[in-house]
């Protein structure tokens, strides 16, 4: 470069001779604590839905055996367990009350096993929390 009437300019037919080129080695980012796949298997939409349906579902039990005098919590109990895939002891007649039950009962089945799955998944690989991008994560990292 040179200055010309307080302008810049470049020499004609010039070619740099020295090239440097860094690189910034960055360490990955560190292991999410094992103890937060609790909750990390689900996304928190479907642990919405999950508690909108299992209180949905626990109010059509009451509801079932509400004839038989049977306190809101001893059903809540009731449904909670079905959740875990402990058995209880339930007696439902007519049509309905049975396909309810056997359709509640599948489907604690498929979201146990799902949870169970991704649980036990990122028990042994939790993954990584995210490296650092910018010099301002770099800053805050600190």
């Amino acid at each position: 470069y040179y200055i010309e009437h307080g302008h810049k300019a470049v020499w004609p037919n010039t070619y740099p001779h020295i090239f440097e080129e860094i690189t910034w080695l960055v360490p990955s980012g560190s292991q999410i604590p094992r103890w937060q796949s609790l909750w990390r298997t689900f996304s928190p939409l479907l642990w919405f839905l999950i508690l909108l349906i299992f209180t949905c579902g626990t109010f059509t039990i009451w509801l079932l055996h509400k004839s038989t005098g049977e306190s809101i919590f001893s059903v809540f109990l009731s449904s909670l367990l079905i959740h875990l895939g402990i058995g209880v002891r339930d007696r439902y007649k007519g049509f309905v009350a049975t396909l309810f039950f056997m359709i509640w009962l599948f489907y604690c089945l498929l979201i146990n096993t799902a949870y169970q799955s991704e649980f036990f998944r990122l028990l042994f690989n939790p993954g990584h929390f995210s490296t650092i991008q910018s010099l301002k994560e770099l800053e805050e990292s600190h």
